[in-house]
């Protein structure tokens, strides 16, 4: 269930990135932001009218439904190994998430050539099915096998692996058909950690342990991988052209050299970024371990 509530992110991923890069090479970022952020405010109206808040505990009969102190929560969560090694595993598969999906577009621009429009709803269609498809997946794999730290390690190796085969196309259809698999294993993580934050602490705790959760997911992966990328893919594009930030920068249009050493530089910056995946995974299969420890036990 917790999978089919995070396939909104895809979902809204699909929506925004074919309208916003439509409305963007159209009529410019500024009204593609206004546009998109409007119907936002129609349901933030419709929410309170027309979802009604369920019962805390409704299907955890006799379980307390008084809050416990968020300190109590902390203490509860840093008693788990399970958690604190899914947490680490996720927030590090967030900040190479974070960083890939953010310079899609860019890359798809820099590397093939393709227009702002074409690039957004190429990546809208492909982001949006694969990360669906991953998040759904990984959510019934877990329930399936109740094994979510084995799951979402085992979408951690594909990713990394194959993102490293998709960075070498050098056609845009190629590339596409490649990154989807490694977009999918990069998001079955997911449903497990959320899972497992859950079951981490009593039900009058769950929302807050999730709050952790993402707190350390976002600050950690949005926070740093987007700005992480940006830095290497400068510093290996200067690399590729000296002088890069002076001659290219300023420009208005990128010269053929420029776009090959910006293209190279972001090409670089991902195949670095992507190999944590495999740093996540670790993290993962010790989640695992300490899930099947605790199950004996």
């Amino acid at each position: 269930m917790l999978a089919i509530f995070s396939m909104g992110i895809p979902t809204g991923m699909l929506i925004g990135a074919i309208a916003g890069g439509w409305l963007a090479q159209t009529l410019g970022w500024r009204t593609a932001f206004v546009a998109l952020g409007l119907p936002g405010l129609l349901l933030a109206a419709l929410v309170p009218m027309l979802l009604r808040e369920p019962a805390r505990g409704l299907h955890d009969p006799g379980a307390t439904i008084t809050p416990p102190p968020f300190g109590a929560v902390l203490r509860d969560l840093g008693r788990s190994p399970a958690f604190l090694h899914m947490a680490a595993g996720a927030s590090i598969a967030s900040f190479a998430g974070y960083g890939l999906t953010s310079f899609a577009v860019p890359l798809a621009i820099r590397a093939f050539g393709l227009p702002l429009a074409q690039a957004a709803t190429a990546y809208g269609l492909i982001a949006g099915i694969a990360i669906g498809a991953g998040i759904g997946l990984g959510g019934w794999l877990s329930d399936r096998f109740g094994r979510p730290g084995l799951v979402a390690a085992g979408g951690m190796v594909i990713a990394a692996a194959l993102f490293q085969v998709a960075l070498g196309m050098d056609d845009p259809r190629l590339f596409a058909l490649a990154a989807f698999l490694p977009l999918a294993g990069a998001h079955l993580y997911f449903g497990p950690t959320y899972a497992t934050t859950a079951n981490s602490v009593g039900p009058a705790a769950r929302a807050t342990a999730v709050a952790v959760l993402l707190m350390a997911m976002n600050a950690i992966g949005l926070g740093l991988g987007p700005w992480a990328v940006g830095l290497l893919s400068d510093h290996f594009a200067a690399q590729a052209l000296p002088g890069f930030a002076e001659t290219c920068r300023a420009a208005a249009t990128l010269p053929d050299a420029c776009r090959h050493a910006s293209a190279t530089g972001l090409i670089h910056a991902l195949r670095l970024d992507v190999l944590l995946y495999f740093w996540a995974a670790a993290h993962f299969l010790l989640a695992a371990r300490a899930q099947r420890q605790s199950a004996v036990r």
